[in-house]
C-alpha cells in the first residue's frame, strides 16, 4: 500500500485509482477492458498499424471501430468533437 500511495501522490491521483500489473501486456489488456466498460459499442478508437499484439488482439475483438490517427488541419481540429477518457495506470 505504501508504493500505491507514493505513485498516487506523484500522479496526483487517488490510491484506489492506481493499478499495478505484472507487465505491459497485462496492462494493455486491462486498458482495453476499461474502454469496453466506458465506451458504447461502435465507438471509434484511434489506433495504428504498429500496435503491439498485446494491444491489437484485444482491440480487434472489442466492439469498437478502429480508426487510423487523423491528419488534421487547424480548422478541422478546432471543429472536431472529442471524448477524452483518462485512465491512470502504473506498471
Amino acid at each position: 500500500d505504501d508504493a500505491r500511495d507514493a505513485v498516487a501522490a506523484m500522479l496526483g491521483a487517488h490510491a484506489r485509482d492506481v493499478v499495478f500489473t505484472s507487465g505491459a501486456s497485462e496492462g494493455n489488456r486491462f486498458v482495453v477492458e476499461l474502454l469496453k466498460g466506458a465506451l458504447p459499442p461502435g465507438a471509434a478508437v484511434v489506433t495504428s498499424t504498429m500496435e503491439h499484439p498485446s494491444l491489437k488482439k484485444p482491440l480487434d475483438a472489442a466492439p469498437f471501430v478502429l480508426a487510423p490517427p487523423p491528419t488534421l488541419h487547424a480548422p478541422q481540429a478546432a471543429s472536431m468533437r472529442a471524448v477524452a477518457i483518462h485512465v491512470r495506470i502504473s506498471l
